[in-house]
């Protein structure tokens, strides 16, 4: 880790040039496990997709996905 670096809880850590690294899950959590207005981001390296998983306030889910290579 770059000297001056800091970890904001786990899997997220700040370099001194700011530059922001997040550890992504690698698969998609179950929807009871989000609660209302949550979003979790999880890496499927299988199809190169980063998914984002969001639960709105009505409880239901959706899931956007950004085609990485």
């Amino acid at each position: 880790m770059a000297k001056g670096s800091k970890h904001i809880n786990h899997g997220v850590k700040v370099d001194d040039d700011g530059q922001v690294f997040i550890k992504c899950l690698d698969a998609a959590p179950d929807n009871d496990d989000l609660v209302n207005n949550e979003v979790v981001i999880y890496l499927d390296e299988g199809s190169n997709d980063l998914k984002f998983k969001a639960k709105y306030s009505t409880g239901n889910v959706s899931i956007g996905t950004l085609t990485i290579s």
